[in-house]
């Protein structure tokens, strides 16, 4: 299925989760995929996005792998640049961040909403 046009009905899912898609989608289709998991989770209910991050400057991975993610994955140094996650998130969805957790070194983030 779309991520950016779900064939889903409003408010029907306790949870979405979004498991390394944003860094999958230019910045137009990743607003709308979040316009989405918004639309068909229920009011109170969570949106899990895990995602990279912008590792710590000892990570090994940092050196390695951002070439290439900008070969193979073109929208990823988006999200890995900008260690503040509004700066790659619909600026609406940002006051509903309920935690942000760095794993691995800052190389991948975990980040809860509340719809």
């Amino acid at each position: 299925m779309d991520a950016a046009n779900l064939s889903l009905p409003n408010a029907t899912y306790d949870r979405v989760l979004m498991f390394f898609l944003p860094h999958e989608l230019p910045r137009e289709a990743r607003e709308r995929a979040f316009d989405e998991a918004f639309r068909v989770v229920k009011f109170g209910g969570t949106v899990l996005v895990v995602e990279f991050s912008e590792p710590k400057w000892w990570h090994p991975l940092r050196y390695l792998y951002l070439p290439f993610l900008a070969y193979l994955e073109p929208f990823a140094p988006d999200i890995w640049k900008h260690d503040n996650v509004t700066a790659w998130l619909p600026e609406r969805f940002a006051d509903r961040i309920v935690s942000r957790k760095k794993i691995f070194g800052g190389y991948y983030q975990v980040l809860l909403f509340r719809a």
